[in-house]
């Protein structure tokens, strides 16, 4: 497994990169997205709660994957907040349960455990395929 980082001002998006946050609470698979995303060239942040989410200020994403269940705000209480404050950033929730609410309002829904290719479909749709070529 790999370690999480903490992150430094300068993880945040890099001139003309495309940045994804990762909102979950589960370590082990922010780690691993966070391996995927960067395998595609892509600015990553991992965030462990939506009230973490919320509370970076200085980071923007052009898409959002989202757990819809969560200790504390869940992923959809987090999506309402976002959309009535006019923010309207693409989002991809993930979950271990057929949460079908979910699917309302979100980009893409994948159940876990996922594979990376679904995931990195649902990430190409909401960036377009230019943003997530696989880098050697």
């Amino acid at each position: 497994m790999l370690s999480e980082q903490p992150y430094r001002k300068t993880d945040a998006t890099a001139p003309g990169g495309t940045s994804v946050a990762v909102i979950d609470d589960d370590g082990s698979l922010r780690s691993a997205l966070r391996s995927l995303f960067q395998s595609y060239g892509l600015t990553v942040r991992l965030f462990s709660s939506a009230e973490d989410f919320l509370s970076a200020v200085d980071f923007t994403a052009e898409c959002l994957i989202i757990d819809v269940r969560m200790p504390g705000m869940s992923g959809l209480e987090l999506q309402r907040y976002l959309l009535a404050h006019g923010r309207r950033t693409p989002a991809v929730f993930i979950s271990a349960h057929d949460d079908r609410v979910a699917r309302l309002g979100a980009l893409a829904f994948l159940r876990k455990p996922f594979t990376a290719d679904s995931m990195m479909a649902a990430v190409g749709s909401a960036l377009g395929p230019d943003a997530v070529e696989r880098r050697p």
